[in-house]
Protein backbone atom coordinates (compact mmCIF):
# COMPACT_ATOMS: atom_id res chain seq x y z
CA UNK A 1 0.00 0.00 0.00
CA UNK A 2 1.36 3.54 -0.97
CA UNK A 3 -0.67 6.27 0.69
CA UNK A 4 0.81 10.33 -0.35
CA UNK A 5 -0.04 13.83 -1.14
CA UNK A 6 0.16 15.98 -4.23
CA UNK A 7 -1.24 19.18 -5.74
CA UNK A 8 -0.83 20.69 -8.72
CA UNK A 9 -1.14 24.33 -10.16
CA UNK A 10 -1.50 24.45 -14.14
CA UNK A 11 -2.09 27.82 -15.98
CA UNK A 12 -4.72 27.37 -19.17
CA UNK A 13 -6.62 29.25 -21.44
CA UNK A 14 -10.23 27.74 -21.56
CA UNK A 15 -12.87 29.67 -23.43
CA UNK A 16 -16.19 28.06 -24.45
CA UNK A 17 -18.88 30.53 -26.70
CA UNK A 18 -22.34 29.97 -27.29
CA UNK A 19 -24.53 32.17 -28.95
CA UNK A 20 -28.54 31.39 -29.50
CA UNK A 21 -31.62 33.63 -30.30
CA UNK A 22 -34.55 33.26 -28.07
CA UNK A 23 -38.26 34.09 -28.26
CA UNK A 24 -39.27 36.52 -25.27
CA UNK A 25 -42.34 37.81 -24.87
CA UNK A 26 -42.65 37.73 -28.84
CA UNK A 27 -39.48 39.50 -29.51
CA UNK A 28 -36.39 37.69 -30.95
CA UNK A 29 -32.96 38.36 -28.53
CA UNK A 30 -29.70 37.39 -29.23
CA UNK A 31 -27.86 36.10 -26.59
CA UNK A 32 -24.05 35.06 -26.38
CA UNK A 33 -22.65 32.79 -23.29
CA UNK A 34 -18.91 32.86 -22.77
CA UNK A 35 -17.22 30.62 -20.18
CA UNK A 36 -13.51 30.84 -19.61
CA UNK A 37 -10.69 30.09 -16.88
CA UNK A 38 -7.56 30.87 -16.78
CA UNK A 39 -5.90 28.60 -13.94
CA UNK A 40 -6.53 25.46 -12.10
CA UNK A 41 -5.25 23.53 -8.82
CA UNK A 42 -5.67 20.45 -6.89
CA UNK A 43 -4.42 19.39 -3.65
CA UNK A 44 -5.21 15.27 -3.16
CA UNK A 45 -4.29 12.75 -1.08
CA UNK A 46 -2.97 9.44 -3.11
CA UNK A 47 -4.19 6.31 -1.81
CA UNK A 48 -2.33 2.89 -4.09
CA UNK A 49 -1.31 0.08 -4.13
CA UNK A 50 1.73 -1.63 -5.90
CA UNK A 51 0.51 -5.40 -7.57
CA UNK A 52 4.05 -5.38 -8.87
CA UNK A 53 7.23 -4.14 -7.66
CA UNK A 54 7.55 -1.86 -10.37
CA UNK A 55 3.91 -0.75 -11.27
CA UNK A 56 1.66 1.35 -8.80
CA UNK A 57 -2.27 1.38 -9.27
CA UNK A 58 -3.70 4.37 -7.62
CA UNK A 59 -6.98 6.15 -6.46
CA UNK A 60 -6.65 9.96 -5.87
CA UNK A 61 -8.97 13.13 -4.42
CA UNK A 62 -9.39 16.06 -2.53
CA UNK A 63 -9.56 19.96 -2.94
CA UNK A 64 -10.27 21.34 -6.44
CA UNK A 65 -9.62 25.43 -7.04
CA UNK A 66 -10.04 27.53 -9.85
CA UNK A 67 -10.85 31.05 -11.34
CA UNK A 68 -14.27 30.32 -13.86
CA UNK A 69 -15.60 33.53 -15.46
CA UNK A 70 -18.88 33.75 -16.97
CA UNK A 71 -20.02 36.75 -19.19
CA UNK A 72 -23.23 36.86 -20.71
CA UNK A 73 -24.49 39.71 -22.85
CA UNK A 74 -28.36 40.06 -24.25
CA UNK A 75 -29.61 42.72 -27.32
CA UNK A 76 -32.06 43.35 -29.51
CA UNK A 77 -32.28 46.33 -31.72
CA UNK A 78 -36.08 45.01 -32.80
CA UNK A 79 -37.41 45.40 -29.25
CA UNK A 80 -39.64 47.84 -27.56
CA UNK A 81 -37.44 49.81 -26.21
CA UNK A 82 -34.03 48.11 -27.19
CA UNK A 83 -32.54 45.60 -25.17
CA UNK A 84 -28.97 45.68 -24.56
CA UNK A 85 -27.43 44.10 -21.11
CA UNK A 86 -23.82 42.34 -20.60
CA UNK A 87 -23.14 41.34 -17.01
CA UNK A 88 -20.02 38.90 -15.92
CA UNK A 89 -18.87 37.45 -12.91
CA UNK A 90 -15.08 36.19 -12.17
CA UNK A 91 -14.53 34.82 -8.41
CA UNK A 92 -12.34 32.37 -7.08
CA UNK A 93 -14.07 29.02 -6.80
CA UNK A 94 -13.34 25.87 -4.83
CA UNK A 95 -14.76 22.05 -4.77
CA UNK A 96 -13.43 18.43 -5.17
CA UNK A 97 -11.70 16.35 -7.34
CA UNK A 98 -11.40 12.20 -7.62
CA UNK A 99 -9.46 10.21 -10.30
CA UNK A 100 -7.39 7.46 -11.24
CA UNK A 101 -3.84 7.08 -12.12
CA UNK A 102 -1.21 4.38 -12.76
CA UNK A 103 2.72 4.72 -12.52
CA UNK A 104 5.34 2.16 -14.17
CA UNK A 105 9.16 2.27 -12.75
CA UNK A 106 11.25 2.50 -16.16
CA UNK A 107 14.49 2.19 -14.38
CA UNK A 108 15.41 2.82 -10.78
CA UNK A 109 14.94 6.48 -11.31
CA UNK A 110 12.76 7.32 -14.12
CA UNK A 111 9.18 6.25 -14.35
CA UNK A 112 5.96 7.01 -16.62
CA UNK A 113 2.81 7.89 -15.46
CA UNK A 114 -0.97 8.62 -16.32
CA UNK A 115 -3.49 10.22 -14.34
CA UNK A 116 -7.53 10.77 -14.88
CA UNK A 117 -8.66 13.73 -12.92
CA UNK A 118 -12.47 14.55 -12.38
CA UNK A 119 -13.39 18.11 -10.96
CA UNK A 120 -16.57 19.88 -9.79
CA UNK A 121 -15.97 24.21 -8.99
CA UNK A 122 -19.66 24.12 -7.96
CA UNK A 123 -22.38 26.29 -10.00
CA UNK A 124 -21.24 29.75 -11.33
CA UNK A 125 -24.39 32.28 -12.00
CA UNK A 126 -24.68 35.79 -13.20
CA UNK A 127 -27.84 38.13 -13.81
CA UNK A 128 -29.34 40.56 -16.24
CA UNK A 129 -31.71 42.99 -15.78
CA UNK A 130 -33.14 44.64 -18.91
CA UNK A 131 -35.98 47.05 -19.39
CA UNK A 132 -37.72 45.21 -21.62
CA UNK A 133 -40.63 43.43 -19.83
CA UNK A 134 -39.08 44.69 -16.59
CA UNK A 135 -36.96 41.46 -16.94
CA UNK A 136 -34.43 39.61 -15.15
CA UNK A 137 -32.63 36.64 -16.76
CA UNK A 138 -30.47 34.37 -14.93
CA UNK A 139 -27.31 32.16 -16.59
CA UNK A 140 -25.77 29.38 -14.41
CA UNK A 141 -23.28 26.70 -15.23
CA UNK A 142 -21.88 24.06 -13.34
CA UNK A 143 -18.19 24.28 -13.64
CA UNK A 144 -16.44 20.94 -13.66
CA UNK A 145 -14.26 18.89 -16.32
CA UNK A 146 -12.17 16.34 -17.15
CA UNK A 147 -8.13 16.30 -17.26
CA UNK A 148 -6.09 13.50 -19.06
CA UNK A 149 -2.63 13.86 -17.95
CA UNK A 150 0.43 11.83 -19.23
CA UNK A 151 4.46 12.31 -17.53
CA UNK A 152 7.65 11.32 -16.75
CA UNK A 153 8.96 11.23 -13.74
CA UNK A 154 13.04 11.57 -12.35
CA UNK A 155 13.97 11.24 -9.34
CA UNK A 156 17.20 12.91 -7.69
Amino acid sequence: MVLGAETDFQIMSATTTTASSPIIGGQQLSTTVQRSQSWLGTTRVKLGFAPMNYLLLYGTGGLAYGNPSLSVSLGSNNANPPVNSFATTSNVHFGWTAGLGAELAVTDRLSVKTEYLYYDLGTNSVSNSYTFSNSNATMSVNENGSIFRAGVNFKF
